[in-house]
């Protein structure tokens, strides 16, 4: 072992084949997930935020109202409208920032 160099094994051709093979059947894998459903990882995340719009925790409908934003998913507005009407004002400042970000002309 003496003067021999520590090889990492990602640096050697099988090490390359094994990340590579890993990674495309994880793409594949969390693609087909989307596909099977009929849409992108972009859509699974805008309906999952959109259902979170209704959970009973008002940290949570807040969180939800942001993430609708940084997202600027457009679809929402009618939804984050809806959220302005909310017993929290800490989920109406979120669904305003939130069509600051990707409202339309109705909001």
């Amino acid at each position: 072992m003496v003067g021999k160099a520590y090889q990492d094994p990602v640096g050697t051709a099988s090490g390359w084949f094994w990340t590579v093979l890993f990674s495309v059947a994880w793409t594949a894998v969390g693609w087909s997930v989307g596909a099977a459903e009929g849409r992108g990882p972009y859509d699974q995340q805008v309906a999952e935020q959109l259902a979170k719009l209704n959970a009973e925790s008002a940290v949570v409908r807040a969180g939800a109202a942001e993430a609708l934003g940084f997202l600027r998913a457009y679809e929402a507005e009618g939804a984050l409208m809806d959220r302005l009407k909310d017993p929290s004002a800490r989920v109406r400042r979120q669904a305003v920032l939130a069509l600051g970000w990707c409202g339309g002309r109705r909001s």
